[in-house]
């Protein structure tokens, strides 16, 4: 394991640069978790809810029970006006999120039959992906279930029947939400600790410059390859030992950094369900990083450009992104254009993980963002044995 231990070995003449960074971070993890802590004991956190305007024009039970449980998960607001236009206006004005029309005879024909137009439900949306998307799967998962739950009653329920149909799709949606919510400190507590994972995707993504960088640069050189090779280390071998010794790296610094967030919050939230989902995020993220970080650093491998890349692209990346600022008030094409690297799907896999505290909402998005980041990991570890493969030619042509 020569060139393994060799790269720890070049690594020691930056450690105090690492060192140094880690500081800092240990500083604003510090500060934000005394914020945070201070702000818990002063007022509760509310969990954010989607604005929703209803119109109803059914009023039938069904219909009700639609309402109710949306209402039940969002802020409802009315309005005197109610034509498209105004409700357009206060959609683009932001004062609203959404807007369901309810027509008449919903109840006789909820399942949305293609064959009937006129019985569809009418959506008018903000351009907010995530909100749009939380109702929407909120009437999803009432409508899937109430087909299911109407056909124990029979086709149509009437009278008692629809009664009792009603009250056990009320208490499955409730019990799918009672398994994902939690309340008081516990939630406040959890929604901390998400901030420090999602201010971890900046660690993760500026550290390893500073950790891949001045090992790369030293025995990417020339002089180095030959006599690793008359050692008789072939060029797969090396290429495994430098790789396995930059994740090793990482993966113990992303360790470190977590066990720092739970001594932070609460070591409690281990045992909380949302928690798994969140660290398995940050984890793809770390490794997609990694290998991005692995990848730039065999196509530049300077002092200059590992500093540049650890610095202006790492806060380029995490500004744009929605890591320092929330999403809401970035730039829409500096946001999508974050949508290349993986802080962006990290970050909205921690957002979506934290909706479902609030229930009703599907995974689809949170394994979009995992599938994604897996990609970018693929991508990155293949180009950078594409890049070493290229050198290793070149190095036998000379």
């Amino acid at each position: 394991m020569t060139v393994f231990r060799l790269f720890f070995k070049i690594l020691r003449r930056s450690i105090s640069a690492i060192a140094m960074y880690i500081g800092i971070f240990l500083f604003i993890f510090s500060m934000g978790a005394a914020n945070f802590k201070e702000s818990m004991g002063e007022v509760d956190v509310p969990i954010q809810k989607v604005s929703v305007t209803i119109l109803d024009h059914d009023e039938s039970r069904v219909s009700k029970a639609l309402s109710g449980y949306i209402a039940d998960r969002s802020d409802i607001v009315n309005f005197d006006k109610t034509d498209k236009d105004s409700l357009m206006d206060e959609l683009y004005g932001g004062v609203i999120d959404y807007v369901l029309i309810i027509p008449e005879g919903f109840q006789e024909n909820p399942t949305q039959d293609d064959s009937d137009s006129t019985l569809r439900l009418t959506t008018y949306v903000s351009d907010n992906a995530s909100k749009t998307e939380y109702v929407d799967t909120m009437i999803e998962n009432f409508m899937a279930n109430w087909d299911f739950t109407k056909a124990l009653y029979g086709k149509e329920p009437t009278e008692g029947d629809l009664d009792r149909a009603l009250k056990m799709q009320r208490n499955v949606l409730d019990i799918r939400v009672k398994s994902r919510l939690l309340g008081g400190d516990q939630a406040d507590i959890l929604t901390g600790f998400r901030f420090f994972l999602i201010f971890l995707d900046y660690i993760m993504v500026a550290i390893p410059f500073l950790i891949f960088g001045p090992p790369i640069i030293v025995m990417e050189q020339s002089i180095m390859k030959r006599r690793d090779v008359a050692s008789g280390y072939s060029p797969g071998k090396r290429a495994a030992q430098l790789l396995l010794a930059a994740y090793v790296c990482h993966t113990l610094i992303w360790v470190l950094m977590v066990i720092i967030s739970f001594a932070m919050s609460s070591f409690s939230l281990i045992y909380e369900p949302a928690v798994p989902y969140m660290l398995l995020s940050s984890f793809i993220h770390m490794l997609a990083t990694g290998s991005m970080s692995l990848f730039l650093a065999h196509i530049f491998p300077s002092e200059s450009a590992m500093s540049f890349l650890s610095t202006t692209v790492s806060l380029l990346l995490a500004f744009s992104s929605g890591i320092f600022i929330s999403d809401e008030f970035l730039w829409k094409p500096f946001h999508r254009f974050s949508m290349l690297f993986p802080p962006y799907w990290d970050v909205q896999n921690q957002k979506n993980v934290q909706s479902l505290l609030v229930g009703g909402r599907s995974m689809t998005p949170y394994y979009r963002g995992l599938m994604i980041m897996g990609i970018m990991l693929l991508v990155g570890f293949f180009a950078t044995l594409l890049i070493r493969h290229i050198g290793a030619k070149k190095l036998e042509e000379a």
